[in-house]
């Protein structure tokens, strides 16, 4: 809307006074005027009005024009005054503007008076926005040292509103605060007003119902206006009444906002007059609400440094041409913000951090240097000054710590040479009656857009100023609108052309030009209404009428493809439709009518009160019906239906109607259960596939872990033999020990096969009486020369007189050795272990039965204590699981898998017996404590389990003399040691190396006994063994068979008997063993042994 001016107009002559008139009139200057003649009615005049512009003639009847002059500036020295005379010479009108005119006009040359009146308010205009920007400066830095100093809320916001209503004369202004909820105000701050208006405006509510007050402007997070309230039905009759028995015919409410971004209360502009706020009532509506903000915020929380310069910046940024910093003893800038930055080239980050000189040049360093030592001191400054092609007026003042010590400068500078465009220019966009306006060069480049034009098009000013104007039109609409500006360029004028610009989303807008081309500014002033909608309307009829004439067609073929069927429920009348499609989906013939209840009970039962409430849902929400659910047909059988549906709605928004389709879906139905079953299926099977791979797993760590222990001493007494520095007595030891070790770990395969039997359940006991310090004592030897290769003394104290215990002696010196190993492993070089042995008495073991005389049984307790690292308290608890370690360092350091002490567990409570661990922590050592319940006096020995040799052989020296023996093995160190020991034994051996082999030589000769190995090239010893026993007797098919082999397991001993022989026996052999098995087979014929040698 074109700005009114107020001129007062000081002319004796009519005729010359209509003039001015006719010519300001003419220029399009949109003004008011007082037309006065006397001394006395200008005096006047200046004291009842405010005015923007003073003409007076020089020459007049009762005083001159220096006495006018004198007389305005005394009055109104900010007003602009421009002497318009026929008699005023050169001078006479250098000496008026001396005095203080704006500029003189001669009537004989009127055609200046436009430009000069232009130019004149221009200035006045830009003087009085500087006053008032520096003015806002002033207040807001009074206001910021209000709230910064500690005082009240209450006080704090008085000052703002005092001070706004002191930068805006006329206006009144207050703050409604509201509750946490944000439901009503509580209270207000309304100074200037009669205290009955504060205490009305108590627990006013906050709502949607509230249009046009502040409740609103709360309620909704925006600004909310009312030009008129005595005039707006919008307007309750008791806030009406209210606000116009305190003089509010008008008011402005803008919601001020914590940091979370909520409404804490509303500012309130209020008028006395009926009207809109002005743009410089806008500008301080957002001035005092930030600042009321700041307030707040202050009185909700303590604010920390970092957030009263968010305020601060908050502030800064919505100056105009403004900006805010801080600068510290050092002159180096820690804050820095505001618009004035981007006008001088710069951005904060280029200022924050750095001092005067890293950040500006050495001259402007300077002269800021200066402003800022002074305020620095506690002297306020206030400067104007040039620089970046800018002019500036700056202000400072000190900022004080909680010590009332100065620690930074708080400067503010604002741009007081952004000038409007021209006059003229304004005029011609203004007379336009457009928002959309733009100006366009020859050069085919936007010179300028208006801000709603950009908003239309969503790109920015730059973005738009920086290419070419058609880089923005439809493609199709470039050639006619270049058209159209060439035309403009040549004198003519545009009305009503249209055209399509580009939106940034990539959408296209209809716009509606006019527009007028200035040949001696070679550009061209364009004024634009957006008719996108229209258009879009336009295009829509078109499309409608061939759409709605093709849509039942299309519905009634896609329903036909789709199978679907359609139903109609009037429900007014509770009458259901269905078409025949609809009525065969719930087994019913055509001709059969249908209800709605017959509906309702067709339903299954179980789905049948989802599918009334998702109606009803439906209805009440105005929103779409779509569910699945069972039908039965009359003949029982069920199908699945999915029901879709819309309802229509009446002027009231009540439903009358409601329709859609159906679709059979059992199919589907059925295909989901069944595709669900094989996920479960398969989600099995991969869960028992990872189950066994587990197994697995833990099978294969327990075999690594045990069959290393064992090789040290047959390693390390073969060195030494080697070495050839043994005596013979030595040289007995070593070879005892090794025999020993290699035993032992014969034995050792067969307990690591045992731990799968652990996993599996299936591990037995060869029990029989075991003499403990016998089998401690050679687990003892098993661990010395690892002990002794660490100076690890140790030490061993066996109580005397103990009792057996009923066990298997080599788990018994497994257990033992697992202990002392681990106490070797974890004891540092020069550590100490101790065993101990003695017995202890305990409650009875589990399973037998105590009498009132018999409250203890005795045990026979090992105690394994080192000087090691010790066990965390934390992992105590599981130091006897399966594969569980005290930290990832052990992991590294000592190796193992963490199976050790597990394997113990298991064992000794297969003996019916405990094992305790206990260490006070890490680097203090561990104890073990094992408990074996003692054999009780009178308990019968219990015989070995079968799988041990215990039949007689003939004690002569050649037990297998004349005995004709096939041995087949590939291995020829074994095929050696085995057909050696035989001989000894008085047999004849014939050796075969491989299956094909043993069955040539079987086929030219006959054999007593056949020996074979199972892995071989080419063809295995079951196979071998298979086509032996495929031969009639005569041709040896029931030769005795023993099967030699490294496969230990009992599912191999199974396959070997299953193959057709009669023994099975585990590598490493024991040529006793060998010679045994043998003799007894002969003794035995062809009958299969009841026992398994692994």
């Amino acid at each position: 809307m074109m700005a009114l001016w107020r001129f007062l107009l000081l002319e004796d002559s009519p005729h010359d006074a209509e003039v001015v008139q006719a010519t300001l009139t003419q220029a399009g200057i949109n003004y008011e005027v007082l037309h006065v003649v006397t001394r006395d009615e200008f005096i006047r005049a200046l004291e009842a009005t405010a005015f923007d512009l003073i003409l007076a003639d020089y020459s007049l009847p009762d005083f001159d024009g220096i006495a006018a002059l004198e007389i305005a500036h005394q009055r109104h020295p900010e007003t602009p005054f421009i002497f318009v005379s026929a008699s005023l010479g050169e001078e006479r009108a250098i000496e008026t503007l001396k005095q203080g005119a704006t500029d003189y006009v001669l009537k004989q040359r009127l055609e200046r008076l436009v430009p000069a009146v232009n130019r004149a308010l221009q200035e006045a205009e830009e003087r009085r926005d500087r006053k008032r920007a520096e003015h806002l400066l002033v207040e807001q830095k009074q206001l910021l040292e209000l709230i910064a100093t500690g005082h009240t809320l209450d006080q704090c916001l008085s000052a703002v509103c005092t001070s706004m209503s002191r930068l805006a004369p006329g206006t009144k202004v207050c703050f409604l605060l509201a509750d946490a909820d944000r439901c009503r105000f509580t209270r207000s701050i309304t100074p200037g007003f009669a205290p009955t208006f504060g205490a009305g405006l108590k627990d006013a509510p906050i709502n949607d119902l509230c249009i046009g007050t502040c409740g609103e402007a709360v309620y909704q997070g925006k600004s909310i206006g009312c030009a008129d309230i005595q005039n707006d039905t919008r307007w309750s009759e008791y806030w009406r009444d209210h606000c116009i028995s305190h003089g509010i015919l008008a008011c402005y409410s803008a919601p001020v906002f914590g940091k979370e971004g909520l409404p804490l209360g509303s500012l309130m502009l209020c008028f006395a007059e009926v009207r809109q706020p002005s743009n410089w009532e806008y500008q301080l509506a957002s001035f005092g609400t930030q600042i009321a903000s700041i307030a707040l915020e202050r009185d909700r929380e303590a604010l920390a440094l970092h957030q009263s310069e968010n305020r601060l910046r908050a502030v800064a940024s919505n100056l105009p041409g403004g900006a805010v910093f801080i600068v510290d003893h050092q002159l180096r800038y820690q804050l820095a913000e505001g618009k004035a930055l981007a006008s001088a080239g710069m951005t904060s980050a280029d200022l924050v951090g750095k001092t005067l000189w890293e950040a500006l040049e050495p001259e402007l360093a300077d002269r800021y240097e200066q402003s800022y030592r002074q305020a620095l001191k506690g002297e306020p400054y206030q400067i104007e000054h040039h620089s970046h092609n800018r002019y500036y007026i700056s202000h400072g003042v000190p900022l004080y710590g909680d010590r009332g010590e100065v620690e930074a400068v708080l400067a503010m500078s604002y741009d007081i040479t952004e000038r409007k465009r021209v006059e003229q220019e304004r005029e011609r966009f203004l007379a336009l009656g457009s928002d959309l306006l733009v100006i366009v060069g020859n050069d085919g480049y936007f010179r300028w857009v208006s801000p709603t034009f950009e908003r239309t098009l969503g790109w920015t000013l730059e973005e738009m100023t920086t290419r070419p104007w058609v880089d923005f039109l439809h493609p199709d609409d470039i050639e006619p609108a270049l058209a159209e500006a060439n035309s403009l360029f040549s004198g003519s004028q545009t009305v009503a052309f249209e055209n399509r610009y580009r939106h940034k989303d990539g959408s296209y807008r209809w716009f509606l030009w006019n527009a007028q081309t200035y040949i001696e500014e070679q550009v061209i002033y364009g004024a634009a209404v957006d008719i996108t909608a229209a258009k879009t309307l336009e295009a829509t009829r078109k499309a409608a009428k061939v759409t709605l004439q093709d849509s039942e067609e299309r519905l009634r073929l896609a329903l036909l493809a789709a199978q679907q069927g359609i139903w109609d429920w009037d429900l007014r009348t509770q009458v259901l439709t269905w078409d025949e499609r609809c009525k065969q989906m719930f087994g019913l013939s055509p001709d059969v009518p249908v209800s709605y209840e017959w509906h309702l009970a067709a339903i299954h039962s179980d789905d049948r009160e989802r599918v009334q409430t998702a109606s009803k849902t439906a209805l009440q929400n105005q929103s779409d019906f779509n569910e699945e659910y069972r039908t039965l047909h009359p003949d029982g059988t069920m199908r699945w239906i999915l029901a879709q549906g819309r309802g229509y709605y009446d002027a009231a928004g009540k439903p009358y109607r409601m329709s859609g389709i159906v679709m059979d879906i059992t199919d589907r139905k059925q295909a989901d259960q069944e595709r669900e079953k094989l996920l479960q299926r398969e989600q099995a099977a991969r869960e028992e596939a990872e189950r066994a791979n587990r197994i697995k797993d833990e099978f294969l760590a327990v075999l690594s872990h045990e069959l290393r222990s064992p090789l040290n001493p047959i390693l390390g007494w073969s060195n030494l033999l080697r070495s050839g520095r043994l005596d013979a007595e030595r040289t007995d030891y070593a070879l005892a020990t090794i025999e020993r070790n290699a035993k032992l770990q014969v034995q050792l395969i067969e307990d690591l096969l045992d731990v799968s039997r652990i996993l599996r359940g299936k591990l037995n006991l060869a029990m029989a009486p075991v003499d403990l310090p016998t089998t401690i004592s050679a687990a003892i030897e098993t661990v010395q020369l690892a002990a002794e290769a660490k100076s690890i003394q140790i030490q061993t104290v066996f109580e005397s007189g103990i009792g057996r215990v009923l066990g298997d002696a080599a788990r018994l010196q497994q257990i033992t050795w697992n202990l002392l190993t681990n106490a070797v492993k974890f004891t540092a070089a020069g550590g100490k272990v101790e065993v101990r042995l003695e017995q202890v008495e305990s409650n009875a073991p589990e399973g037998t039965t105590s009498t009132p005389a018999q409250e203890s049984y005795p045990y026979a307790q090992i105690t394994i204590k080192d000087t090691g690292r010790g066990i965390h308290p934390d992992f105590l608890p599981y130091v006897f699981e399966y594969f569980r370690q005290a930290d990832s360092t052990t992991t590294r350091k000592f190796g193992g898998l963490g199976l050790g002490l597990a394997i113990v567990r298991h064992l000794v409570e297969l003996h019916g017996g405990t094992v305790d661990a206990d260490s006070l922590g890490e680097g203090q050592g561990a104890t073990f404590t094992v408990r074996i319940p003692l054999q009780q006096k009178g308990m019968s020995e219990t015989k070995p389990e079968q799988g041990d040799l215990h039949f007689s052989v003939s004690s002569q020296q050649h037990p297998l003399a004349r005995c004709h023996v096939l041995l087949v093995d590939d291995d020829t160190d074994t095929r050696n040691l085995v057909a050696f020991t035989l001989e000894q034994s008085g047999a004849i051996v014939v050796c075969a190396v491989s299956a094909i082999e043993a069955l040539q030589v079987f086929s030219q000769q006959q054999f007593d006994v056949l020996v074979s190995d199972v892995g071989m090239p080419d063809m295995d010893g079951y196979d071998l063994m298979r086509q032996i026993r495929s031969r009639p007797p005569e041709q040896g098919g029931n030769i005795p068979a023993v099967v030699l082999t490294a496969y230990a397991g009992e599912r191999d001993r199974q396959q070997a008997l299953d193959a057709g022989f009669q023994a099975h026996l585990a590598k490493p052999i024991e040529p006793e063993k060998v010679v045994k098995l043998i003799t007894y087979l002969l003794q035995k014929s062809n009958e299969p042994c009841n026992f398994n040698l692994l």
